[in-house]
């Protein structure tokens, strides 16, 4: 994970989530051998499942405002295992589990750009 930067100019960069932690993690889970979702090839024969990707990005870390910083502490191992163990509770696949957590990137990124980034700062994603 990446902490809050700040640079000279006043711009500055901050995690937007846990970047990719969460997808390596389930798909380390499903496949042992796998140390990540290569090519995303898990997660393009997956399908995310809706509900559990709302309840995830309602996750109060989300809303808080910036600079911040987050990592394994928050979005580590566990939470990957309870994703895992929720999508498979709703009748989802492994693959389906990798898709839940890959479409979580890309909806924090356009929530947050709906509801406006502050003028003049970027967000980036951590790994």
């Amino acid at each position: 994970m990446g902490a809050a930067a700040r640079r000279a100019d006043g711009a500055f960069a901050f995690d937007t989530g846990p970047g990719v932690a969460v997808i390596d993690a389930i798909t380390r889970r499903v496949d042992p051998e796998a140390t990540f979702d290569a090519d995303g090839e898990r997660a393009r024969r997956g399908r995310p499942v809706a509900k559990l990707l709302e309840e995830l990005l309602a996750d109060s870390y989300f809303d808080q405002p910036p600079p911040k910083s987050t990592g394994r502490e928050r979005f580590g191992i566990e939470y990957a295992d309870k994703l895992l163990t929720r999508v498979k509770k709703a009748g989802g696949s492994d693959n389906d589990a990798v898709a839940t957590a890959t479409a979580s990137r890309p909806s924090r990124l356009v929530a947050r750009s709906r509801g406006g980034a502050r003028k003049g700062r970027r967000e980036r994603g951590g790994r």
